[in-house]
């Protein structure tokens, strides 16, 4: 395969994902290095230690975060299906 497929490939599998690791998310979202780390640290991005070796974060995260359009449809529903339970 050449190298253009293999990217494409993978992109799509990043996709799918409901959790990346810290390289695919910032491929994914086009964040530095040094701006996602930071992120972390202050508590922007929160990280889930698998292993000693791997360290992943949700992908609802980082959508939310760059998308807060999708945050709000995600509250509204909740919002919805909550007074509808009140009814």
């Amino acid at each position: 395969m050449n190298n253009r497929l293999l990217l494409k490939k993978k992109k799509t599998q990043i996709q799918e994902s409901d959790y990346l690791r810290p390289n695919e998310a910032m491929e994914l979202f086009n964040i530095k290095r040094s701006t996602f780390w930071y992120w972390v640290s202050i508590g922007k991005i929160h990280t889930i230690k698998r292993s000693e070796r791997v360290t992943t974060v949700s992908k609802r995260e980082l959508d939310e975060l760059f998308n807060p359009s999708i945050k709000d449809e995600i509250v509204s529903k909740k919002t919805r299906i909550a007074r509808r339970r009140k009814k």
